[in-house]
């Protein structure tokens, strides 16, 4: 957790890394990008329910659990772009790692 953070350069430079250590060329994945936007939005739904049940109890929430409470908002409304956005036929086009 003290680690030193990557600046934006020093990310960029990461992130090539990274890419670059890839195979590109496996079998499409069986489930389309979308359909599994939908499957992870009701587990947020869910998880932002049960949530704020727990954080009005007495029980302790856990930081990483107060973060998506504070940011649900942000996240759905990039779910929502993405799905206004992003063509039905989409993830077929992009690359699969093999």
């Amino acid at each position: 957790m003290r680690a030193e953070l990557f600046g934006p350069e020093q990310l960029g430079q990461h992130a090539l890394g990274l890419a670059e250590q890839q195979i590109v060329g496996g079998m499409p994945a069986r489930y389309g990008l979308l359909a599994r936007l939908d499957e992870n939005e009701k587990r947020l739904r869910a998880f932002n329910r049960s949530s704020v049940e727990v954080d009005s109890g007495p029980g302790r929430i856990t930081p990483a659990a107060e973060w998506l409470l504070d940011n649900f908002h942000l996240i759905e409304e990039q779910v929502q772009m993405a799905r206004r956005h992003l063509p039905s036929g989409y993830s077929r086009g992009l690359p699969c790692l093999a």
